[in-house]
């Protein structure tokens, strides 16, 4: 039975939809040394996408009109030309068809501008990249899934994209533990349900590979340690595992223990907690373990208690 599927209209969305698709695509195409989304911010010189790689400049135009215009683009290399940032590349992406004579006429004057490489990207063409290089991001765009606001979350969602390898897999999940619910010594923790909720957050991320903020709210998915291949990386992941669930049940005890208790106020919201120095003392000395372990497997493993 064949199904069948329709180009995508990208000149539908908005300027800044478009732009994030691109800037989306681009985090994935590669391991940029500097990646910047400048056109979120307006006053762009010309720059919607500024990447570096390797050495070499990137600037990544987005056209996303029903018709290229000619006079935009070229409005756009004259803006780089006068603020003397010539790039290496450039790249007009467009939201639609572009005739052979628009693509000579941009590719000529950007050279004529200083710019050694020149390209242009029609819809289409720019669709089958994204449908080849990052199909997660046609579900997102097209299909309904949620699409990240910000390009911190952006990259966050291409890290967990572009995985290569168990060392991918094994830096995704230390960057679980780079939040205050680990990193922050117990006594000058200042919100202790939130801990709590961390801690089986962790645990989870580590079992399903579902990655949440102290909220609840879900940052994305990664690979779960059952995902590792090399057999020494999964059992220290294990024993790491049974760490944090050890934290959890040390932190239960010693609130029936009364070691951990509420400040006394009465409010069921109070975040303010009484801690006994017995309970400061097993927390961290539990979390320096799980670094330990961190350190067994991954040199300069940099976490730590402040």
């Amino acid at each position: 039975m064949e199904k069948a599927v329709l180009p995508i209209h990208f000149e539908d969305r908005s300027g800044t939809e478009f732009e994030r698709l691109v800037f989306a695509y681009l985090v994935r195409l590669r391991t940029w040394n500097k990646l910047e989304w400048l056109g979120q911010l307006g006053s762009d010189g010309g720059r919607d996408i500024w990447g570096v790689f390797n050495g070499e400049s990137y600037c990544y135009q987005c056209a996303n009109y029903k018709k290229l215009i000619l006079d935009k683009i070229t409005n756009d290399i004259d803006k780089l030309a006068n603020l003397s940032t010539i790039p290496d590349n450039f790249i007009a992406v467009c939201g639609n068809s572009v005739s052979t004579q628009m693509r000579s006429r941009v590719v000529s004057y950007a050279q004529k501008a200083g710019i050694a490489k020149a390209e242009v990207w029609s819809g289409v063409e720019f669709e089958e990249r994204v449908r080849k290089d990052a199909p997660d991001l046609i579900r997102r765009f097209v299909e309904g899934e949620a699409f990240p606001d910000s390009p911190e979350e952006l990259i966050l969602a291409a890290k967990s994209y572009n995985i290569k390898n168990d060392e991918d897999m094994l830096d995704l999940i230390i960057e679980c533990f780079d939040r205050p619910a680990f990193t922050t010594k117990f006594q000058n923790e200042s919100n202790i349900p939130a801990f709590e909720k961390a801690i089986a957050d962790t645990i989870e991320v580590l079992n399903t590979g579902m990655h949440r903020l102290r909220d609840g709210q879900l940052i994305r998915t990664i690979p779960s340690r059952h995902r590792i291949n090399d057999a020494h990386l999964k059992n220290v992941l294990r024993e790491i595992t049974q760490l944090v669930t050890t934290l959890r049940d040390r932190f239960v005890q010693l609130k029936r223990d009364k070691e951990i208790r509420p400040c006394g106020c009465g409010s069921e919201n109070c975040s303010i907690f009484m801690l006994s120095d017995k309970a400061c003392e097993q927390m961290d000395q539990i979390r320096s373990q799980i670094f330990e372990k961190f350190r067994s497997i991954k040199p300069g493993f940099q976490l730590r208690l402040y």
